[in-house]
């Protein structure tokens, strides 16, 4: 008899080194333990379109070293231009630790990538970052930039840039931070196919281990301290030496073998069920949307709004979590002064769901340990008034 494991997956794109050529951006993503990684491409070459490639193919250190030394050789200038030479044909341009989304106002379009993260929550073994600064890279380079000039692009980039995403944002690699703890317990029981949009065959041994998170907490870390030099160096270091941050040592993933040699004697295999946000929990969708059917699910990172916060408590001598999620929806989203009552399409002003979750602070797993939840709903009085 054959049956499904189900368990949430881990994010392998935890860390980004940003490559660049003349005509494209590389994008090589790897886990926390830098051994599996994936690569985007993108064309620098029109400022109007944008044209990402994801060939969807995971790779080892090994691989993806000669794939980058490959990548180096071919867009190095010609030997017989001596005022090129020593160039590099392929150059780091930054490091990060995920994707927000892409950007266009009237010119090309712009990158926006996270720069530092810091650790405010863990729920299960599942660490929850806030973002504590961004990148914003033109895609576009100079030759193409050149053939499209706007007035109004910098004051268009400048209002983009007062938003401060550096407050209040935050995400998780592996757990749905739009969604409340009983959804996210829900998968290990085998959740319907509608609530899913991605579903694959796992291996054990890599999501045991391999995709584990940092485990700084309180800490910012920025994506500088990454040190990412030349991906491909000779001693075959993917990258330098030097920072070395401590992971969860907590095997999020249990161990399948008791289950195998059980009396039942049942064949198990692993399924892998990404769910589908809440969508007016994400602040990123619009920006996503260039992304979203063209790359593999690692690539993405939803982001919420509101406030994520946890208290490390003692009862009796055993130490207990609280922890707090309030997250602010993006429909009809304003100040109180400017948004009252709900719009047209029935979504209401200052509409927030609060969660307040409290388990033993030892438990490293959803599977293991005692979890409380308890969710509130709070928005404004649902007709069409204002002030």
């Amino acid at each position: 008899m054959l049956s499904y494991d189900v368990v949430h997956p881990i994010c392998c794109t935890q860390k980004i080194a940003v490559y660049e050529t003349k005509s494209r951006f590389y994008l090589v993503g790897s886990n926390n333990s830098q051994s599996r990684f994936r690569i985007l491409k993108i064309d620098r070459t029109e400022p109007t379109e944008i044209n990402v490639i994801d060939d969807k193919v995971e790779y080892n250190e090994k691989e993806i070293s000669e794939l980058l030394k490959r990548i180096d050789v071919g867009n190095r200038p010609k030997a017989n231009k001596s005022y090129e030479k020593g160039t590099s044909g392929l150059t780091l341009r930054c490091s990060a630790f995920g994707i927000l989304g892409l950007i266009r106002f009237l010119e090309g379009y712009y990158l926006i990538l996270i720069a530092k993260r810091r650790r405010v929550a863990l729920i299960g073994g599942h660490a929850i970052y806030k973002i504590d600064d961004t990148a914003i890279i033109p895609i576009a380079n100079e030759q193409a930039r050149s053939k499209m000039t706007n007035p109004d692009e910098q004051k268009y980039l400048r209002i983009f840039q007062n938003v401060d995403l550096a407050s209040n944002f935050y995400f998780s690699y592996s757990y749905d931070v739009t969604r409340s703890l009983q959804y996210n317990l829900a998968p290990y029981y085998g959740l319907p196919k509608k609530y899913c949009d991605y579903a694959e065959e796992a291996d054990m041994s890599k999501l045991n281990d391999e995709c584990q998170q940092d485990n700084n907490e309180d800490v910012t870390e920025d994506a500088k301290d990454l040190n990412f030099d030349q991906i491909y160096n000779f001693s075959s270091k993917m990258f330098k030496e030097g920072m070395e941050l401590p992971s969860v040592s907590a095997n999020i993933i249990p161990d399948m073998s008791s289950l195998k040699n059980s009396k039942k004697k049942k064949q198990f295999k692993t399924k892998v069920f990404r769910g589908i946000p809440t969508e007016k929990f994400v602040w990123n969708s619009y920006i996503l949307k260039e992304l979203k059917d063209n790359v593999h699910p690692d690539w993405l990172l939803n982001i919420i709004h509101g406030f994520v916060g946890q208290s490390n408590i003692s009862v009796y001598g055993k130490p207990l979590y609280v922890t707090l999620i309030a997250r602010r929806s993006n429909k009809f989203a304003g100040t109180r002064f400017l948004k009252r009552g709900s719009n047209d399409e029935g979504f209401v002003a200052n509409d927030v769901e609060t969660e307040q979750i409290c388990h033993d602070a030892s438990t490293i797993s959803l599977r293991s340990g005692h979890y409380t939840s308890y969710v509130q709903l709070r928005g404004s009085v649902p007709s069409f008034w204002s002030q």
